[in-house]
């Protein structure tokens, strides 16, 4: 593993894999979509574009509760950030010209996005 700097609204730099953690809920949908298409030009045909976010669970229940409540929250911390539904991301991944992905729910509100 090699940390690489970049710019991700500019030019991601060539990797096998990209590595993005809680930063999909700092922006809106249209900078979302230029980071994952940047990060997707960025690995090749079998590389990895992977993102731990929030996921916000539509079912009632304590999952749905703590997402929507971190999602108030990141109306007051950022200027059009948010937290995501699984039908959200699908969205932002099918603009960006992903064919295929799989979003992995884990025990906690994080969802691995591969």
């Amino acid at each position: 593993v090699k940390h690489v700097e970049g710019e991700m609204f500019h030019r991601i730099p060539p990797a096998d894999a990209v590595f993005m953690k809680w930063i999909l809920h700092d922006w809106e949908d249209e900078q979302c979509v230029k980071v994952v298409k940047k990060s997707y030009e960025a690995t090749p045909e079998n590389g990895k574009v992977l993102i731990v976010d929030a996921l916000v669970n539509r079912k009632e229940g304590r999952k749905r509760q703590v997402g929507l409540l971190f999602d108030v929250c990141m109306m007051g911390y950022t200027s059009g950030g948010k937290e995501r539904t699984e039908e959200e991301f699908k969205e932002l991944f099918h603009k960006a010209g992903f064919r295929s992905y799989k979003i992995l729910n884990l025990p906690a509100l994080q969802a691995l996005i591969e």
